[in-house]
Protein backbone atom coordinates (compact mmCIF):
# COMPACT_ATOMS: atom_id res chain seq x y z
CA UNK A 1 0.00 0.00 0.00
CA UNK A 2 3.15 2.29 0.77
CA UNK A 3 4.35 2.00 -2.50
CA UNK A 4 1.22 2.72 -4.23
CA UNK A 5 0.40 5.91 -2.32
CA UNK A 6 3.96 7.32 -2.98
CA UNK A 7 3.86 6.82 -6.75
CA UNK A 8 0.58 8.64 -6.54
CA UNK A 9 1.95 11.49 -3.98
CA UNK A 10 4.89 11.76 -6.45
CA UNK A 11 2.80 11.87 -9.55
CA UNK A 12 0.87 14.83 -7.79
CA UNK A 13 4.07 16.69 -6.89
CA UNK A 14 5.43 16.67 -10.56
CA UNK A 15 1.77 17.46 -11.76
CA UNK A 16 1.97 20.25 -9.19
CA UNK A 17 5.09 21.51 -10.67
CA UNK A 18 4.54 21.46 -14.23
CA UNK A 19 0.90 23.03 -13.09
CA UNK A 20 3.21 26.20 -11.25
CA UNK A 21 5.84 26.11 -14.29
CA UNK A 22 2.79 26.97 -16.73
CA UNK A 23 1.55 29.81 -15.06
CA UNK A 24 4.55 31.46 -14.34
CA UNK A 25 5.51 30.90 -18.21
CA UNK A 26 1.90 32.69 -18.61
CA UNK A 27 1.81 35.39 -15.96
CA UNK A 28 5.68 35.93 -17.22
CA UNK A 29 4.38 36.81 -20.90
CA UNK A 30 1.61 38.47 -20.47
CA UNK A 31 3.40 41.82 -19.37
CA UNK A 32 5.99 40.78 -22.48
CA UNK A 33 3.16 41.06 -24.29
CA UNK A 34 1.52 43.97 -23.01
CA UNK A 35 5.08 45.81 -23.38
CA UNK A 36 5.18 44.33 -27.06
CA UNK A 37 2.02 45.87 -27.73
CA UNK A 38 2.57 49.28 -26.10
CA UNK A 39 5.61 50.30 -28.13
CA UNK A 40 3.29 50.82 -31.20
CA UNK A 41 1.11 52.81 -29.42
CA UNK A 42 3.03 55.04 -27.41
CA UNK A 43 5.31 55.81 -31.16
CA UNK A 44 1.66 56.69 -32.86
CA UNK A 45 0.70 59.05 -29.57
CA UNK A 46 4.18 60.56 -29.77
CA UNK A 47 4.01 61.35 -34.05
CA UNK A 48 0.12 62.54 -33.20
CA UNK A 49 1.49 64.69 -30.74
CA UNK A 50 4.08 66.10 -32.81
CA UNK A 51 1.77 66.71 -36.05
CA UNK A 52 -0.78 68.98 -33.90
CA UNK A 53 2.35 70.73 -32.01
CA UNK A 54 2.91 71.25 -35.51
CA UNK A 55 -0.51 72.82 -36.44
CA UNK A 56 -0.75 74.50 -33.35
CA UNK A 57 2.82 76.49 -34.44
CA UNK A 58 1.44 76.79 -38.01
CA UNK A 59 -1.70 78.21 -36.97
CA UNK A 60 -0.84 80.64 -33.93
CA UNK A 61 -0.37 84.09 -36.91
CA UNK A 62 -3.47 83.59 -38.30
CA UNK A 63 -5.22 82.49 -34.77
CA UNK A 64 -3.63 85.85 -33.33
CA UNK A 65 -5.37 87.78 -36.65
CA UNK A 66 -8.73 85.79 -36.07
CA UNK A 67 -8.33 86.65 -32.29
CA UNK A 68 -7.94 90.33 -33.08
CA UNK A 69 -10.53 90.81 -35.82
CA UNK A 70 -12.75 89.33 -33.55
CA UNK A 71 -12.49 91.58 -30.59
CA UNK A 72 -12.32 94.59 -32.90
CA UNK A 73 -16.15 93.20 -33.69
CA UNK A 74 -17.05 92.49 -30.58
CA UNK A 75 -16.22 95.27 -28.29
CA UNK A 76 -17.42 98.40 -27.53
CA UNK A 77 -14.68 100.79 -28.12
CA UNK A 78 -13.61 100.25 -31.99
CA UNK A 79 -17.84 99.99 -32.43
CA UNK A 80 -17.50 103.52 -33.47
CA UNK A 81 -14.71 103.16 -35.84
CA UNK A 82 -15.57 100.27 -37.74
CA UNK A 83 -19.23 102.39 -38.65
CA UNK A 84 -17.40 105.41 -39.85
CA UNK A 85 -15.55 103.55 -42.00
CA UNK A 86 -17.61 100.78 -42.72
CA UNK A 87 -15.45 98.07 -42.03
CA UNK A 88 -17.63 95.59 -40.49
CA UNK A 89 -18.14 93.52 -43.68
CA UNK A 90 -14.62 93.31 -44.63
CA UNK A 91 -13.41 92.23 -41.24
CA UNK A 92 -16.19 89.56 -41.23
CA UNK A 93 -15.34 88.65 -44.66
CA UNK A 94 -11.50 88.59 -43.60
CA UNK A 95 -12.58 86.83 -40.62
CA UNK A 96 -14.42 83.69 -42.49
CA UNK A 97 -11.75 83.23 -44.69
CA UNK A 98 -8.88 83.05 -42.23
CA UNK A 99 -11.23 80.63 -40.06
CA UNK A 100 -12.05 78.55 -43.22
CA UNK A 101 -8.38 78.13 -43.86
CA UNK A 102 -7.57 76.95 -40.70
CA UNK A 103 -10.92 74.64 -41.04
CA UNK A 104 -9.33 73.22 -44.16
CA UNK A 105 -5.77 72.81 -42.62
CA UNK A 106 -7.18 70.91 -39.60
CA UNK A 107 -9.03 68.55 -41.91
CA UNK A 108 -6.05 67.77 -44.16
CA UNK A 109 -4.06 66.87 -40.52
CA UNK A 110 -7.09 64.78 -39.66
CA UNK A 111 -7.24 63.11 -43.18
CA UNK A 112 -3.26 62.60 -43.07
CA UNK A 113 -3.55 61.40 -39.24
CA UNK A 114 -6.50 58.80 -40.27
CA UNK A 115 -4.92 57.60 -43.57
CA UNK A 116 -1.87 56.79 -41.23
CA UNK A 117 -3.71 55.30 -38.36
CA UNK A 118 -5.28 52.99 -40.90
CA UNK A 119 -1.94 51.80 -42.70
CA UNK A 120 -0.47 51.17 -39.15
CA UNK A 121 -3.78 48.91 -38.47
CA UNK A 122 -3.53 46.64 -41.23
Amino acid sequence: MRPLQMTVGLLAVGSSALAVIAVGTVLATVPVLGLVAAVPLTATSIRVGRALYRFAIEQTPTDRERFYIQALLVEKDPAKEIRAYRLAPFLRRRFASLYEGRIQALRRLVRRRTAQGVAGES
